[in-house]
């Protein structure tokens, strides 16, 4: 549940035209910015060319996983199999909204294209899979990547290194989404304690009788 909604459990991410009406000019066709072209290469699984489409679709590992949850950080995914370093656990799954769309803060991802501009949002704030529960860590066990896999460009999940049996997965969030909360990661990498260690020390001084702690 996000915001007293129930989110929907989905296993392909959604594209709605009315959504992106407001985008395009009166009378332009609405098309999905996510379906794959020429210039995002060939496709990662089968390396076929958009010469010979292929029907290729992301791994997923959803029968792998487990919610569990976690002190401090909340429902949390656990891994009940083994994942090599550079193995596909799933696909970032949500709706496809528009790259300036500011409904949901917290759990969208931004897909841009190899000149680093924006292309679209996934938000799983009301439809997604179980990558939504992934928590955070700044020492993060996978990656969001964004590939070319058979029609789509689709986000996924990769593992940055070995995950062994009942460890957590985790994934880094950014460092801009701690600006305004405490990371509880408890890593030594982590974000919010590097702030902390940062900070000048607070001096006291008494003047005339007076607390000053400018």
């Amino acid at each position: 549940m996000y915001e007293g909604n129930f989110q929907i459990h989905t296993n392909t991410c959604t594209f709605d035209p009315r959504q992106w009406e407001r985008y395009v000019r009166e009378g332009e066709e609405v098309h999905d910015p996510t379906e794959r072209e020429e210039k995002d290469g060939n496709c990662w699984i089968c390396c076929q060319s958009l010469d010979f489409p292929c029907s290729c679709l992301p791994p997923d590992s959803g029968q792998l996983v487990e919610l569990v949850d976690y002190p401090k950080k909340g429902i949390g995914i656990r891994a009940l199999a083994n994942f090599k370093s550079g193995q596909i656990l799933g696909e970032f799954i949500g709706e496809i909204r528009h790259w300036d769309y500011e409904g949901d803060p917290k759990y969208n991802y931004l897909i841009t294209d190899e000149f680093l501009e924006p292309v679209a949002k996934i938000s799983p704030k009301r439809y997604g899979n179980w990558t939504r529960f992934i928590n955070h860590s700044c020492d993060a066990s996978t990656k969001f990547e964004v590939m070319a896999i058979g029609k789509r460009l689709v986000v996924v999940i990769q593992a940055k290194r070995e995950i062994v049996m009942f460890e957590e997965i985790t994934v880094h969030y950014g460092d801009d989404y701690w600006n305004d909360q405490a990371c509880q990661c408890g890593s030594s990498e982590c974000v919010s304690k590097k702030r902390e260690s940062k900070e000048p020390p607070l001096v006291l001084s008494v003047d005339n009788g007076v607390l000053d702690d400018s």
